[in-house]
């Protein structure tokens, strides 16, 4: 069955789980399960997300795995359905304030920076088919810096024949992810 609702939210949810309850566990995602604060609206219309539905949601102290990278800091964002000439479209945008991000062998943070943000979209809006969502992201690096070059030495190939043994630098720049 499927359902047809305005639900307006606000208080704490268990973190990073809760925004893909509906998915199966991923071996490359591990999202963190501390409480965030939400505020918003929930549209559905035979289960399909609607128009209208717009939710915000702020966590502090946030902490994720993707792939073999760990990511922290506060975490601002928010989750939207629009139209356009095309129909029913979602967004959800995810900024990182105070962000680090470090690879598992790691010990500090090889990137740290402020306004990393996370834009994905949809328009697979069906709740009861989260799991075939096609999506398309991007990625924003804000203001990163690299703090100490020589943790990076360890991506570089050995054919390039060459190793990064100090310094810092700044990264920045946008990617698209399909």
């Amino acid at each position: 069955a499927h359902v047809t609702a305005a639900v307006k939210v606000s208080g704490r949810v268990s973190g990073g789980r809760f925004w893909f309850a509906s998915l199966p566990p991923q071996a490359w995602l591990q999202l963190d399960d501390d409480t965030a604060e939400i505020s918003g609206e929930i549209r559905l219309v035979e289960g399909a997300l609607q128009p209208g539905t717009k939710v915000e949601f702020r966590q502090d102290g946030y902490a994720a795995r993707a792939f073999e990278f760990h990511v922290t800091g506060d975490v601002l964002g928010t989750f939207e359905v629009s139209s356009d000439e095309h129909g029913n479209k979602a967004e959800g945008r995810v900024n990182l304030r105070q962000f680090g991000i470090r690879r598992s062998a790691a010990e500090k943070p090889d990137i740290v920076g402020d306004g990393l943000v996370v834009v994905a979209t949809t328009r697979d809006l069906q709740l009861s088919e989260l799991a075939s969502l096609e999506a398309e992201a991007k990625l924003d690096l804000g203001q990163a810096r690299v703090p100490d070059l020589a943790t990076l030495s360890g991506l570089v190939p050995p054919s390039a024949g060459v190793a990064l043994v100090g310094g810092s630098g700044r990264a920045g720049g946008a990617f698209d992810l399909e």
